[in-house]
């Protein structure tokens, strides 16, 4: 057996039987690691909820206002707020809440992969310029092939993390 070979059973081995590492639905691992609470609280705040606009009420000769929450533009902010948050978060926990222990069968290193760009441009996929925007694509292209690992890294990161899922959602109801 050759030393990668045996490196690769060694790994397989400690997947197995450590709970801190993942593997990915393309044969990567990865490690977890917890979020600087700072970070996720200061993230949470940058998105501040809506207001419901106000409705004039007239009834019995008096007129008053009052807030609107089924007002249909304030709940697509609603939406767009959470679709903009969510993936904020999703970021951030591919920039700080895991490392790489073992890249996928044929996967290159980020500075080694010459084609992804060109793959991804071919499609219509807009490469962005900045090294830290190119490195979080790359991993979703590369790393993250499915929906359910950033889930389950997700899980992973609150479970390890100090700042849990109740925690952001009510820091979150504060703005």
């Amino acid at each position: 057996m050759s030393s990668e070979e045996s490196r690769l059973k060694a790994l397989e081995r400690a997947v197995e039987t450590e709970p801190e590492f993942l593997t990915l639905a393309n044969r990567g691992v990865i490690r977890p690691k917890a979020l600087p609470d700072l970070m996720v609280q200061k993230l949470a705040r940058q998105f501040k909820r809506p207001e419901p606009p106000m409705i004039t009420i007239e009834k019995g000769g008096k007129t008053w206002q009052e807030p609107n929450p089924s007002d249909p533009k304030y709940l697509a902010d609603i939406e767009e707020r959470k679709i903009v948050l969510g993936d904020a978060f999703i970021d951030l926990t591919m920039l700080a809440g895991f490392e790489i222990v073992q890249l996928p069968p044929g996967v290159k290193p980020m500075e080694k992969d010459e084609e992804w760009e060109e793959e991804l441009k071919a499609v219509g996929i807009e490469v962005p310029e900045g090294r830290i925007e190119k490195r979080l694509l790359w991993m979703r292209y590369r790393i993250f092939q499915q929906a359910s690992d950033l889930e389950r890294l997700r899980v992973a990161v609150e479970r390890l993390g100090s700042v849990d899922e109740s925690e952001i959602k009510t820091a979150e109801e504060l703005f």
